[in-house]
């Protein structure tokens, strides 16, 4: 009797320690679709242009949505993913932004094996919630850079940044916020780029 009390016991100590935790609700999101795409500016930009993926810390790096607190701590909401990576996400929403835009006939990315007069690069300094005065904000910065792919120089370059209040906590607002500051860059990169081109 002893014996098969120690067995039973045994038993249900293994059987609990099998017990796996419950995986991790996680959703992922995507930026906004660009909703400023066309303009009834009669500007254009007359060559073909590719978008490149940013430059970025190893803290952009990833696809996690990032937090930065008014301590100058980081965290990363729990539950919750970029669909990609940062620089690609960045550079596959600047890409179908632009080529929606009426003012660009020719636009591609560095994953397409095709000719280019320009590439569009730069540096994706900032791409993350930050806690200011009691608030959030989604804030953005990007140094751009115009390549002359024939010369391999940079032909203009232009620091573009944007700021946008977080209405709660959630993860699905701090993707909202984010998207609507990409789209701010956005506007003032093709005001930018149109720029260049009449120079």
């Amino acid at each position: 009797m002893k014996y098969a009390l120690l067995a039973l016991l045994t038993l249900s100590w293994l059987s609990a320690c099998t017990v796996l935790p419950e995986a991790e609700t996680v959703e992922v999101y995507r930026l906004h679709p660009v909703t400023t795409a066309s303009s009834t500016s009669t500007e254009s930009f007359p060559h073909a242009v590719r978008v490149t993926r940013p430059l970025v810390t190893d803290l952009l790096a990833g696809n996690r949505i990032l937090r930065l607190h008014s301590d100058q701590s980081l965290s990363a909401y729990a539950g919750a993913r970029w669909s990609n990576a940062i620089p690609v996400l960045w550079r596959d929403w600047m890409t179908d932004a632009l080529t929606q835009h009426p003012a660009f006939a020719q636009v591609s990315s560095d994953v397409d094996n095709v000719a280019a007069d320009f590439e569009l690069a730069g540096t994706l300094r900032n791409f993350q919630i930050e806690s200011r005065d009691g608030r959030s904000y989604a804030i953005i910065q990007f140094d751009a850079r115009l390549v002359a792919l024939s010369s391999r120089t940079v032909v203009a370059q232009q620091r573009l940044s944007a700021s946008v209040p977080v209405t709660s906590n959630s993860s699905a607002a701090a993707v909202a916020a984010l998207s609507q500051a990409t789209e701010s860059v956005y506007k003032d990169l093709v005001a930018w780029l149109l720029s260049t081109s009449a120079n």
